[in-house]
């Protein structure tokens, strides 16, 4: 490539090394071609770049950003968008005084005030001011900055195929992963040489990024003693280096293998090695998360991985990625999944799970090799150079023309569960035939209907990921979608969830709520028993419980959920409680307690139920009535005795209605329990 003297080049993103690596990686391939380049970085200073981009001998500067919030209207909104006007005007001096010829961004927080500015000062010089910006998306599961920098953008490549639906084709294109040289750069013998590790040794590698992962970390711990007996096993561990007042990475881990009291004597324990490329050369097995830039990298080595991903990350990203590389066969792949400890939701990892992974792949050759050959197809190790002529010609001021891009068809033409949890949700009822709302109507969902469903295991784990969010809404969708795909063995966890009361803050309460879980996500869950259909002695229990929820629609939904017959033999203590709500303050509760009573009374405690509600006022309660009547003779345990009796209570029934419809509802149903009391007292 011809020379280009004098071009500089503005890099952005940054937060987490997720996105500083492929940063890194493209300068160092821009450099390849033009070693005269001048590179500006701009991130935060909170961020990993802070550290890293000035030991490669990259100028950088900050500008102030934090991460958006869910809420819409919140203080911390309010606070976000402050900072973000600040980090725009920031960025804006940066840019004028820098004068960049373009600007490479890699998404995140931090590279939003730097996107931004150049979509401002584009607009304040009239166009004269005009920097092309190249976006690199490294997820297969785009997140919200770099969907919003889509359209400022002049060219966006992204990493993986299952990206190019959410950006416009005619400036996207499929470009891989950015790769630093460095990482494939130590032969695997010489690695293990310098490790003084044995031939017949396996070597895992267990990392969760600088900063650690505690699912990783804690599971891995939890795995030790299922590995004891495996002789050749030898275990590198990064723990991390994070420290708060709530998880400190190390003292954790440490606590966690004095309480296992592990026999594994091949067990390396640090908090972070400089040195990871030469450990993960030499490893037969890594234990890793799901971010963009480890999973590129062990796939760049071709290094069998067993990949734990982050729940619950924006656009649900780490799991996009991982299940994208799993469908291929380049990973193993296990879930997080939650549990509730000290009335807390939080995700956790099978260690006995993790164990049968490891054992397997290091009996396995056949495997490991299958993954690491599947691994490295996934990978295209020209992706830098490839970026690096693109922003190039960008800088140029060439007119951008999309190369003809490397696509995946396969993968294209299989099916993607995407967007937000309630988009989930509604493609689920979509392919199920089914709305939410119908639970009671529709009951117990059936295997065939389920065989509908693609990827019915990441549906299961997604909705159960979904309870540990913090949003409430969110895990209301979240006990939705574990209804939705009649995900029993979570039943447990629902009713602890169900039965939970550990109230909300005074503030929250003086607003009208009441417990964590909120009324919403209470009654939800009584309809997800319904579409499950499973009636254990918790699922009894919690209902139970339930029967005297504080929020009225719970009370209704567990009066629908008894109509179903999932109890066949309910206890005394259950059918006294549905007595009680035939009295509750609420219209709907008693309205559903009156006909479910009917379902279970006996027929003289609910002949006195009658004598009450027989010239009841109110409509609805007299149609609730009747239909008990109708349960109570279709269990076909009346005498004709009985049934007299209630003829002669019905003498008295007021049939007056205030429905307007063009029939007659309440004397229709009269007439139709008049007949059937008619062939009842014959018989």
């Amino acid at each position: 490539m011809k020379r280009v003297s004098n071009l500089k080049i503005v890099l952005t993103g940054g937060g987490s090394g997720g996105h500083v690596s492929p940063l890194l990686a493209i300068a160092e391939a821009l450099l390849k071609q033009d070693s005269s380049l001048e590179f500006l970085y701009i991130g935060v200073p909170q961020g990993v770049e802070a550290n890293v981009v000035p030991k490669q001998g990259y100028k950088i500067r900050f500008s102030p950003s934090v991460g958006m919030p869910n809420s819409k209207i919140s203080f911390q909104m309010l606070r976000f968008i402050i900072i973000l006007l600040s980090g725009i005007l920031t960025s804006s001096f940066y840019l004028i005084f820098f004068r960049p010829n373009v600007i490479v961004a890699s998404g995140g927080f931090a590279s939003a005030p730097t996107v931004l500015a150049s979509a401002f000062l584009r607009i304040i010089s009239l166009g004269l001011l005009n920097i092309p910006v190249y976006i690199h998306e490294q997820n297969a599961a785009p997140g919200r900055m770099n969907l919003l920098a889509a359209k400022i953008a002049t060219a966006i490549g992204v990493s993986h195929s299952g990206a190019l639906q959410y950006f416009p084709p005619e400036k996207t294109e499929l470009v891989g992963y950015p790769v630093r040289s460095s990482i494939n750069s130590i032969e695997r013998e010489v690695a293990r040489r310098q490790l003084g590790l044995e031939t017949n040794a396996k070597y895992i590698v267990v990392f969760g990024g600088s900063q650690g992962a505690r699912t990783i970390n804690r599971t891995i711990v939890d795995a030790l003693p299922f590995l004891e007996d495996e002789e050749n096993i030898h275990i590198f561990h990064a723990v991390g280096t994070f420290k708060s007042s709530s998880y400190n990475a190390m003292q954790d881990t440490r606590s966690r293998l004095d309480q296992i009291n592990s026999g594994q004597k091949n067990y390396e324990l640090v908090d972070f090695s400089h040195d990871l490329p030469t450990h993960l050369a030499a490893a037969d097995i890594a234990v890793i998360r799901a971010g963009a830039g480890s999973l590129q990298e062990v796939c760049t080595l071709g290094l069998p991985s067993i990949v734990i991903p982050k729940a619950n990350l924006p656009g649900d990203s780490q799991v996009a990625n991982a299940r994208e590389l799993f469908k291929k066969g380049a990973i193993e792949l296990l879930y997080e999944e939650p549990v509730l400890q000290e009335n807390v939701l939080v995700e956790v990892a099978s260690g006995e799970l993790l164990a049968g992974i490891i054992k397997e792949l290091i009996h396995n050759r056949e495997k490991r090799h299958e993954l690491a050959v599947n691994a490295k197809k996934v990978v295209r190790p020209d992706a830098a150079l490839t970026i690096a002529s693109t922003i190039l010609a960008l800088a140029k001021r060439e007119i951008f023309k999309q190369s003809s891009p490397f696509t995946d068809e396969s993968f294209l033409k299989g099916f993607a569960w995407s967007g937000t949890p309630a988009g989930i949700r509604r493609q689920v009822e979509k392919f199920l035939d089914i709305k939410w709302e119908q639970a009671f109507i529709h009951g117990k969902i059936c295997d065939d209907e389920l065989e509908n469903l693609p990827e019915l295991d990441y549906l299961r784990y997604r909705g159960a990921a979904l309870l540990t969010h913090s949003a409430w809404e969110v895990r209301n969708e979240g006990t939705k979608l574990i209804g939705l795909t009649r995900h029993s063995a979570r039943l447990p966890l629902l009713c602890k969830l169900l039965t939970d009361r550990t109230p909300v803050s005074r503030i929250k309460r003086a607003l009208g709520g009441d417990y964590i879980q909120v009324g919403f996500i209470r009654r939800n869950i009584i309809s997800a028993f319904a579409l499950i259909g499973v009636c254990d002695e918790d699922v009894k229990e919690a209902i139970t419980v339930a029967m005297k929820d504080p929020y009225y629609e719970v009370r209704a939904a567990c009066l629908r959920y008894l109509r179903l017959g999932y109890i066949q033999t309910p206890s005394n203590s259950l059918i006294t409680l549905v007595n009680e709500l035939v009295h509750d303050k609420n219209l709907e509760v008693r309205q559903e307690a009156i006909h479910t009573y009917g379902f279970f009374a006996e027929p003289e405690h609910f002949l006195k139920v009658c004598d009450e509600l027989i010239l009841d006022n109110h409509v609805l309660l007299r149609d609730a009535l009747l239909r008990g009547i109708q349960a109570l003779l279709n269990r076909h345990q009346l005498s004709p005795e009985v049934c007299e009796d209630i003829s002669i209570r019905l003498d008295n029934f007021l049939i007056t209605s205030t429905t307007v419809q063009p029939h007659f509802p309440l004397k229709e149903k009269y007439a139709s329990l008049r007949q059937q009391l008619q062939q009842e007292t014959a018989q």
